[in-house]
Parts: C-alpha cells; sequence; structure tokens
C-alpha cells in the first residue's frame, strides 16, 4: 500500500507515500497497489508529471509531480479521486490493473478520460462481485497539482450507463440520459454475473477498449479444468454506449447493450487488447491474444524525422 520513486542510476529513495510514516503520508492509501502504474508526461519534455493507480480496495488515485521540489516527504500532491467499492459483498471490487489515460475532446469540452475495470486476479471463478468497467473524467488537465481541493466520488457520482438508454431509448429517455450523463462526473457499466476485467485498457479512436474473463459455470469441479468465456469489450470513451456490432445480431444501426462485447475463439483468460498498424497505413487493427477483433478503418502515415544537434 504504498507507491515509491526512486533514482534510476543509484537505486535511492526520492519520495514515497503510504499510510505509514517514513514519508508523505495519506491516511486512506490502505490497500495493496498490485498493479503497475500508469505515467503520464502531460507536456511531453520526457519526465513524469502524473500517475495514476488503482489498488485492491476499489479506489482510483492520481499523483501530481513537482519535478523542481521533489524530496522524501513533499514535492508531490496525492489525491484519492475515487471509492469504488461500498463495503458490500457484490460491492467488494479490487483493481488489479492500470488504467487507461487519454485526452478526450468533444466540441469545447477537453478532459482526461481514466479508463478502469475490476475483477479479482486472484479468484476468477468468484461470481459474489459485481465488476464494473468505470471512466472516470478528470477536469484538471493542466499540467500541476489542482489549486482546490478534489471531492473523492463514489458511484453515485458517476453515470450508470448498463442499460444504453443513450442508445436505445426513446428521445424522451434518450434526452434524460445525455442530461444525467453531462451532470457527472463520468459513467459506468456493469458487467453480468461473474464476469469480470483481468486485464488493463486501451483508449483509441474515442473508444474504451478491455478484454474479459467469465467461468462457464461457477459450480465447478475443482479437481477438473472449468470451462470459460473470453470476450472483447469496446464502447464509446464517451458516454458508454456500443460503437460495433460486436455481438453479430441485428446490424450497425440500431446497436444494443450486448454489441459491447465479442465472444472470443480462445479460452482462458484473455491478454489485454492490442493495437497493430499494417504498413498499408489505411487502417489500424486491434487483436487480443492471436485473435483480429477489429479493424478500424483510419489513415494512418508512418512520419520520419532527425534531430540536427
Amino acid at each position: 500500500n504504498a507507491v515509491y520513486i526512486a533514482n534510476a542510476d543509484t537505486g535511492a529513495l526520492i519520495w514515497s507515500v503510504s499510510s505509514a510514516t517514513g514519508g508523505q503520508v495519506k491516511s486512506d492509501m490502505q490497500y495493496a497497489i498490485p498493479s503497475a502504474l500508469r505515467v503520464v508526461d502531460m507536456d511531453s519534455n520526457g519526465s513524469a508529471d502524473r500517475i495514476y493507480f488503482g489498488d485492491m480496495g476499489g479506489q482510483l488515485w492520481r499523483i501530481d509531480i513537482d519535478e523542481a521540489n521533489l524530496n522524501s516527504s513533499s514535492g508531490a500532491t496525492v489525491t484519492r479521486l475515487a471509492n469504488f467499492n461500498n463495503g458490500s459483498v457484490s460491492g467488494n471490487r479490487k483493481f488489479f490493473y492500470p488504467p487507461a489515460v487519454a485526452i478526450t475532446r468533444h466540441g469545447s469540452d477537453e478532459h482526461l478520460s481514466v479508463a478502469i475495470g475490476s475483477g479479482n486476479r486472484s479468484h476468477p471463478l468468484g461470481a459474489s462481485v459485481t465488476d464494473r468497467i468505470y471512466v472516470y473524467r478528470d477536469e484538471h488537465v493542466a499540467k500541476g497539482a489542482p489549486t482546490s481541493t478534489v471531492a473523492t466520488v463514489d458511484e453515485s457520482d458517476l453515470f450508470d450507463a448498463t442499460s444504453n438508454n443513450i442508445s436505445e431509448g426513446d428521445d424522451t429517455t434518450r434526452t434524460a440520459a445525455e442530461a444525467s450523463l453531462a451532470a457527472k462526473q463520468g459513467w459506468y457499466i456493469s458487467l453480468p454475473t461473474a464476469r469480470k476485467i483481468l486485464s488493463e485498457g486501451l483508449i483509441y479512436d474515442d473508444s474504451v477498449m478491455f478484454s474479459a474473463y467469465e467461468p462457464a459455470d461457477t459450480n465447478y469441479d475443482p479437481c477438473s479444468a472449468p470451462e470459460s468465456r473470453g470476450y472483447f469489450v469496446k464502447m464509446s470513451v464517451k458516454d458508454g454506449t456500443p460503437t460495433n456490432n460486436l455481438d453479430g445480431q441485428g446490424d450497425e444501426s440500431s446497436l444494443k447493450a450486448s454489441d459491447r462485447f465479442q465472444y472470443l475463439d480462445a479460452s482462458g483468460i484473455p491478454s489485454q487488447p492490442s493495437l497493430s498498424f499494417p504498413e498499408s497505413g489505411d487502417n489500424v487493427e486491434v487483436y487480443v491474444g492471436r485473435q483480429l477483433v477489429d479493424d478500424i478503418i483510419q489513415p494512418v502515415r508512418k512520419m520520419f524525422w532527425r534531430v540536427q544537434e
């Protein structure tokens, strides 16, 4: 339940934070952090400016680094952005993987989308927890710590996009859902029973993508390998609506909530989605393992340059 920054050349400790003494103290940082950290360079100068991560208590964190003043116990601002664990059995959500982070622009609105999925990697066959995918709107885009206190949100501060009302609802329902989303700090969807996120996500082309795992039968024989299903998950990073006809039913003109999920060929826990840029340069391929799950038509050109010193 601690984060450390060390000198890469000497190994000397530069800064740390935890709930204990010895560095910067954050009393709410009481849970293990098994994932990698999502490090962000906000001004592209080659130095880390911000760190995002989740923990085993369902909390989402951000660290803003003041590189010039970083020392053993100061020089960074640690913010608990969200707490998505409500203390119940079904709400005992854990984050084993780092969030995906990307600048998102819609018209004049600009913010950082922070996407993270819950799932207990140490108990993949469990079915007692309702796991979810969250996209938190971080409106503090500029480099540096916020000048005012950032309130910790919970699920009530996010829009529940599970039912897909923005895409499937009638005009009245859609308008009400869009208004509710605009007033919230992001959105989330609930996953079906026993389905969970056991990989980090990916944000690309205004879409958020994950892979999900689901045991085929939670009443399994402990002496045999249980059957399981893997899914590719894709939806709009803006509002959680499906972007492709992933379930193969119907057509692209009337996407349903089920179109967020595509059944994968391979069994077992799937790997995270990854991008491939073919030499032709007119599309971007998305793979989960060796399976091609999406083909995004988007002209991409290779660019080369050199720096003269």
